[in-house]
């Protein structure tokens, strides 16, 4: 797995589309506000809900850049009709990385990273079970766990860019390590890297079929 060139891969497709991804940030973050203030008794309940469906939204949001699909808005609430999978699927991961760390801290980092790309398998195939996605991100990850690791490493000079900046570098630093662990995924599914940019999904889908 190149590092650098994952890296430089996202930096093209996420150029131009800097300011959409912030405002995709930004909308999520008025939704979950909004709903935990105009729904005060269960507004807190509400939001835990229904912020695991978003974020899995906005993975296909960034698998429409992977794929050289013109980013719609709409994308952020795809995964909205199985919230309650991807609530399920949060709360089995994040119960088994726990319970891996109590052990030792290593094997729950070992699990964290085994378990990184459920998420992902569920925003490009909605119709998969919460244990299937766990177990096809682990086969995903066998053997590439120390790369995927350095790799999130890399990142940790930005997250700290973030820090001293106050958030402000938060708008292109979140994008450009998300796109690049979207491009991480897709070279483990084999997938192509490099797809010419389409101004429609429909132009994207054509170009698309002729890389496969």
């Amino acid at each position: 797995m190149d590092r650098i060139k994952l890296k430089t891969l996202a930096k093209e497709q996420i150029k131009g589309n800097i300011l959409f991804l912030f405002l995709c940030m930004f909308l999520i973050v008025v939704v979950v506000f909004g709903v935990s203030v105009l729904v005060p008794i269960f507004g807190a309940i509400a939001v835990n809900v229904i912020t695991p469906a978003l974020s899995i939204g906005l993975l296909s949001v960034y698998f429409g850049l992977s794929r050289g699909v013109k980013p719609g808005v709409e994308g952020l609430f795809s995964a909205m009709p199985i919230f309650l999978k991807a609530l399920f699927l949060q709360i089995v991961t994040a119960i088994f990385v726990v319970l891996w760390t109590m052990l030792l801290i290593v094997p729950g980092i070992i699990k964290g990273i085994s378990y990184m790309f459920a998420p992902y398998l569920l925003a490009e195939n909605h119709d998969i079970g919460v244990m299937e996605a766990i177990d096809q991100s682990k086969k995903l990850t066998n053997g590439h766990k120390m790369e995927l690791f350095v790799l999130t490493l890399s990142f940790f000079p930005w997250m700290l860019l973030i820090s001293v900046t106050f958030g402000i570098a938060a708008v292109y630093v979140i994008p450009y390590m998300q796109m690049t662990l979207v491009n991480a995924f897709n070279e483990l599914k084999g997938e192509p890297q490099v797809i010419p940019a389409a101004k429609t999904e429909e132009e994207a889908d054509y170009d698309w079929s002729r890389e496969n």
